[in-house]
């Protein structure tokens, strides 16, 4: 359609997808004969969206620069806290492993632990970062759908994490004597 200003004429058109070079060609032909003086400019609704969208995208580089270091120190926090864990627990693991119990056992029972506690701060962290997210979204014409498989991908990279910290942990501890740790103790 056409729109008439005092400074300057604007049309607004849909193109097919690819094909918006003979779009362009044919509306500034039509253009030029009826104004052959005049200079045509093409503004695209894409480009328009990306200048109001600036602040968002700055927004979205900073969350995930922050994103990544939240992680790394998280992973370096459960790493630490397992270790912790671990050689606190040399005694009982050593014990254990005296009166018969094999490594699954030992892992399991570390294991079991860390599940509980990922499942119940997901529960908790998962509800609250969907309540935020709902919020935040709300204020945009174009919304996106939170989708479930976000948080179970999230939940199994964080217990992927936490199983592999835990098994290599426990695996350290498993394979040294247990004569030595229970003299040294």
């Amino acid at each position: 359609f056409f729109i008439h200003t005092n400074s300057s004429n604007y049309f607004l058109y849909k193109y097919e997808e690819g094909k918006k070079k003979e779009t362009e060609e044919a509306v500034s032909n039509m253009i030029l004969q009826d104004h052959p003086k005049d200079e045509v400019e093409f503004t695209y609704m894409d480009d328009v969206y990306q200048e109001f969208f600036k602040s968002e995208n700055a927004l979205l580089k900073i969350l995930t620069v922050t994103t990544i270091v939240c992680i790394i120190i998280s992973i370096s926090g459960v790493y630490s806290m397992v270790t912790l864990i671990c050689a606190r627990r040399r005694k009982e693991i050593a014990i254990r492993k005296v009166n018969g119990a094999g490594f699954r056992t030992i892992l399991y029972s570390l294991l079991y632990e860390y599940v509980v506690l990922l499942g119940i701060a997901s529960i908790i962290s998962f509800s609250i970062g969907y309540i935020i997210m709902s919020g935040w979204i709300e204020y945009y014409i174009k919304q996106t759908d939170i989708n479930w498989w976000i948080y179970l991908l999230i939940f199994l990279g964080i217990l992927f994490i936490v199983s592999v910290t835990v098994f290599s942990q426990v695996w350290k501890a498993a394979n040294t004597n247990p004569a030595k740790v229970l003299k040294s103790e």
